[in-house]
């Protein structure tokens, strides 16, 4: 079974509940895909944005699967409109 990680990015000039794009790291089988996605573009892959799982990125931070879903169940219904 798969292990999901979220990290929401958040700018400087934003307060820490809502951040302005969501990254997740996916772990199947010793394999990793790390995507991002915020409120204007869908998820896209991009192996780059491990630095944020590693602490090498500033403003990124652990949320629970619950917020990011929920989060993300609101920009999915932007993203093809």
């Amino acid at each position: 079974m798969a292990q999901v990680e979220y990290l929401g990015k958040f700018a400087l000039s934003k307060t820490y509940d809502e951040p302005t794009a969501i990254v997740r790291r996916i772990r199947d089988k010793g394999m990793y895909v790390v995507e991002i996605c915020n409120e204007k573009t869908p998820w896209r892959a991009d192996p780059d944005l491990i630095r944020h799982f590693w602490g090498l990125s500033d403003n990124a931070y652990p949320i629970s699967v619950e917020k990011a879903s929920r989060i993300i169940e609101t920009w999915q219904a932007k993203w093809f409109n």
